[in-house]
């Protein structure tokens, strides 16, 4: 698979060729006309001659016809036929695409050798593409072994020449610190400058940089913008994220019918945090029926707050036909992956036999997940089971440590209070000990 979108042809690059070899023949420039032009009978005419007489030029011209069935019926092979011939010539622009063509097998064999050796070919004459091309290879290791510092090199002569895909893979490198010293810093400057030739991927980066404040101030208003650079080039992630900043309000107004709209095109393209979203505004303007549809796309993607929702309407029969079964499946999936609030609905249903069949020792399980998860709600639910010895052996330690924890969120009186009455049953070791155990797992919490 080609590390870079399909380029279409670079006629600059090749004029550029022909003033330096000083042999545009004049029917090397009435071929290129033609071509140029879409008369692509007449440019086959006038260009397979040449082509077969041995002009690199007109090779690649050919080449290219075949690539794109330009006049030609389309021949991935017959075109790496002639960028082969014009790339043992010499020429940069054939030698690249013969490097993509190797890449990724098409019209020869996948050979990640001969695609490096081609791009390398095509960089050393400062070939941008073959340069960044050559660059994600060496970082990720097709062809040769890892090698994040030549990377970089590679990318570094790419992003000096302007090219903005290089740019933002050499970005990447100083954003983890692969093959150069991390800098935030460094990597927002490579990330604008791609990003203001209007690279999607480095305008979608950019703005986080702004959102998260990494390397600058936090500037959500430059965030907002940056965003919507991107998302109106049909970036996916970019869309999300401006539906997100419209429902919510950050960096610009809030507008549910811009949300709505943005929400919309990357939930259509298959953004999975976009159809969940798309799915509560869904679910709040009671179109259940759509919801569920949202939902439903999300959560086959495996995102649990979709399957947890979707469990939801499920239970309570909105948008689909109710069903206890379904519903719990759904809402266990979202707990297995983590989401507190479908875990504790599961500890509910285990300890109610509603739903599920009754089990404490389960219901106690997943509270105890969602509750080391911070969960005041569930911290103080699985302190209770302790207390009472339900599902769990009666353990006045563990509860006075989870009421402890619970009590730490201001909204959960009734844990500072249940901790009150508790102390005044337990002993001085005891509750040294349970304030200790709740110490503990602060200090693995913060650490993590």
């Amino acid at each position: 698979m080609s590390l870079l979108p399909r380029t279409p042809v670079c006629f600059a690059i090749l004029c550029v060729c022909l003033a330096a070899l000083g042999c545009e023949s004049w029917d090397l420039s009435a071929g290129r006309q033609a071509y140029d032009s879409g008369d692509y009978d007449a440019a086959l005419e006038t260009l397979e001659p040449l082509a077969k007489g041995g002009n690199s030029l007109a090779r690649t011209y050919l080449a290219l016809m075949y690539d794109e069935g330009s006049g030609v019926h389309q021949d991935p092979a017959e075109a790496a036929k002639w960028y082969l011939l014009a790339a043992e010539q010499g020429n940069a622009f054939a030698q690249y695409n013969l490097g993509v063509k190797y890449e990724k097998g098409d019209g020869l064999p996948q050979d990640y050798f001969e695609s490096l050796r081609w791009y390398g070919a095509a960089a050393s004459q400062g070939d941008a593409l073959a340069q960044t091309n050559l660059g994600v290879m060496c970082e990720e290791g097709r062809g040769v072994d890892a090698d994040p510092e030549q990377a970089a090199r590679w990318y570094r002569s790419a992003a000096e020449q302007g090219h903005a895909y290089g740019q933002y893979r050499y970005a990447m490198l100083f954003e983890r610190g692969l093959g150069v010293e991390r800098s935030d810093q460094a990597a927002l400057h490579w990330r604008r400058a791609a990003a203001e030739k209007g690279d999607a991927l480095a305008q979608a980066a950019l703005a986080r940089h702004f959102a998260e404040g990494i390397g600058t101030e936090k500037d959500p208003a430059q965030a907002a913008e940056w965003f919507r650079r991107a998302a109106e080039q049909g970036n996916v992630g970019a869309q999300y994220e401006l539906g997100r900043i419209h429902e919510e309000g950050l960096g610009a107004p809030r507008d549910e019918s811009a949300a709505r709209e943005w929400y919309a095109k990357s939930a259509a393209k298959g953004n999975a945090l976009a159809q969940h979203r798309f799915g509560r505004m869904e679910e709040r303007s009671k179109r259940y029926d759509r919801a569920a549809q949202w939902y439903s796309a999300a959560a086959e993607q495996g995102n649990p707050a979709a399957q947890y929702r979707l469990g939801q309407l499920y239970l309570l029969g909105r948008g689909v036909a109710a069903d206890p079964d379904e519903a719990m499946q759904w809402r266990l999936r979202a707990a297995e992956q983590g989401y507190a609030q479908a875990q504790i609905e599961v500890a509910g249903a285990y300890e109610s036999g509603r739903g599920a069949p009754r089990d404490l020792a389960r219901a106690a399980e997943w509270r105890r997940r969602a509750a080391e998860q911070g969960n005041a709600s569930a911290q103080y639910s699985l302190a209770e089971m302790y207390r009472r010895g339900h599902g769990v052996p009666r353990d006045n330690v563990q509860a006075l440590m989870w009421l402890g924890l619970a009590a730490a969120d201001a909204n959960m009186r009734p844990a500072a209070e249940a901790a009150k009455r508790l102390r005044k049953s337990m002993s001085a070791t005891e509750i040294e000990e349970a304030e200790g155990l709740a110490a503990e797992w602060m200090a693995r919490r913060g650490s993590g």
